[in-house]
């Protein structure tokens, strides 16, 4: 799905306002002829003024395209046929971008998968996929209304149906500013579009043969799926090949030690990411290179990945070993009696931090063989260290157990674990998950939990904000409210509670499923009991 649209978007473009102020979207419709909104290009099918309405393409290059005419602006629809001026080489945009075919067909019955993508203020072009497509009225005009999220800056978007034909053009709708690159399918952003079939109709009726001959035709195609696929996998073979690994380990053996390691920096790398491999494949076309570079722009190559994941998981971040004390106090007893003093960290990372190893890695597609030579490598680097980055004595292994509840536990996962633990909670006051944070503690996998250890984490979260607002707000609005479901009818009470967390957590966030069946559970349980 995302190769899929990352391909539409070479023939769609941020588009600057005929009056020179704000921006919006346009998309490429064949020759040198865009289609946008009229309330974007700010002119009407009277003056048809190109003002200061231009285009910028992005692939495969960037060029700044101009209004050259308005072939069309529509009196009623929010929509106009603009030509803009040839490349800065003289030749036509049909000479690098496809162009979208416009649908002629009416939709007759709501559809699900269409695409809205356009010009995401602040973060260039953006996709989106939704569904319920379906006509209806806008000021008593024909729209299509869909629920594809539209961002600020969207208006003149393409609206594209599963085959990659246009079905409508954007013109308004529920804006989303987005805070981030990526945003979810929602049910109540109701956004409307022109029909194509409208477009079309009206096209045919008011612009030139030559011109509408135009409309669809271009001397390139988009670029596939399978062969984006293709190029990923080629890819991907070349940023991880023995080479590579041979590389990775040249630079494990310089650096000599985990303290050396520790103190390294991205910059001592000429080029950290994948261009370079990038640049040995063969691409059939420029516009096929730029959307590879594109999905992998901020993919790294695999020395500053192996790096970074044992950098931050492996040697920065061993607290997961100390989870279970009884194991991690075992070994450590074993080491010192074992190896001598400067060994015992090695000791300790051969026999402890495996497991943890291959986590940090796992998402580095790497062989078992080549997993394993590296691992050796790690362990020679880990005896060859002065510096010491495990904790030897009893009072600080709990200080930092309680660093990793703070991490690893959120304080709804607590409240949750320890509103399933207690038998009776009409009337819940702390105190009682002060009582049980020793089973919660033990149900994550901690062992030899003190009840010392278990009332600091219990503090811990009690100072919270998260945890007392829910604890006080939960009382009042879950469990003092009574319902009747008659012969403790399970589905019932799964739909009353069901009812009263969401509510009840909706200021608090939301819950995801997992903790929300498991709180449900817990009601149930003791509303049975």
């Amino acid at each position: 799905e995302f190769i899929k649209q990352v391909s539409w978007s070479q023939s769609v473009f941020p588009a600057s306002a005929g009056s020179g102020v704000g921006d919006g979207t346009a998309f490429y419709v064949g020759g040198d002829l865009v289609l946008t909104n009229k309330h974007v290009a700010e002119t009407n099918n009277v003056e048809k003024k190109c003002g200061y309405f231009s285009i910028k393409v992005t692939i495969p290059h960037v060029e700044y395209l101009r209004c050259e005419e308005v072939i069309y602006c529509s009196d009623l629809h929010d929509f106009c046929l603009i030509e803009v001026e040839k490349l800065d080489n003289g030749n036509s945009l049909s000479s690098i971008l496809p162009a979208f075919k416009l649908s002629s067909d009416k939709v007759k019955k709501r559809t699900d998968g269409v695409y809205s993508i356009g010009n995401a203020l602040g973060y260039g072009i953006q996709g989106s996929q939704g569904n319920n497509l379906h006509l209806g009225l806008d000021d008593n005009v024909e729209s299509l209304i869909h629920y594809s999220p539209t961002f600020g800056g969207s208006s003149g978007s393409p609206l594209i149906n599963s085959y990659g034909v246009v079905i409508g053009i954007n013109y308004a709708g529920t804006v989303l500013l987005p805070s981030s690159y990526y945003i979810e399918e929602t049910t109540f952003s109701n956004n409307f579009a022109v029909p194509s079939n409208i477009i079309v109709q009206e096209l045919r009726d008011n612009i030139s043969s030559n011109i509408l001959s135009q409309l669809g035709k271009s001397d390139v195609e988009f670029v596939g799926v399978e062969k984006i696929k293709d190029n990923l996998l080629q890819l991907k073979n070349l940023m991880y090949s023995k080479d590579e690994v041979l590389g990775l380990m040249g630079f494990l053996h310089k650096r000599k030690s985990m303290y050396g390691l520790q103190n390294y920096k991205k910059y001592y790398f000429d080029d950290t990411g994948v261009q370079k491999f990038v640049n040995k494949m063969t691409f059939e076309s420029e516009s096929e290179k730029k959307i590879v570079e594109i999905i992998t722009e901020d993919l790294e190559n695999l020395t500053v990945q192996f790096v970074d994941a044992v950098k931050s998981n492996v040697i920065f971040n061993n607290r997961e070993i100390i989870r279970d004390r009884e194991a991690y106090t075992q070994v450590r007893d074993e080491c010192r009696k074992t190896a001598n003093k400067r060994n015992v960290d090695s000791c300790l990372f051969r026999n402890l931090m495996k497991p943890v190893y291959a986590k940090a890695i796992s998402s580095i597609p790497l062989t078992v063989d080549d997993k394993k030579t590296l691992w050796v490598q790690l362990n020679e680097m880990m005896t060859n260290s002065n510096t010491k980055h495990f904790i030897y004595e009893d009072y600080y292994i709990d200080s930092s157990r309680l660093k990793l509840v703070e991490k690893e536990i959120s304080p709804m996962d607590y409240f949750i674990r320890c509103i399933s633990k207690q038998d009776v909670f009409t009337h819940i006051i702390p105190s009682k998950c002060e009582n049980v944070t020793e089973q919660i503690l033990e149900s994550f996998g901690y062992t030899q939990v003190s009840s010392e250890f278990a009332s600091k984490v219990y503090r811990s979260f009690l100072l919270k904000k998260e945890f007392s607002k829910g604890l006080q707000n939960f009382i009042s609005e879950v469990t003092a409210k009574n319902f009747i479901c008659l012969f403790s009818n399970k589905r019932c009470e799964e739909r009353k509670y069901g009812e009263l967390v969401d509510a009840w957590s909706k200021d608090l966030g939301g819950l995801n499923p997992l903790q929300r069946e498991e709180l449900i559970e817990a009601l149930i349980n003791n509303h049975q009991r």
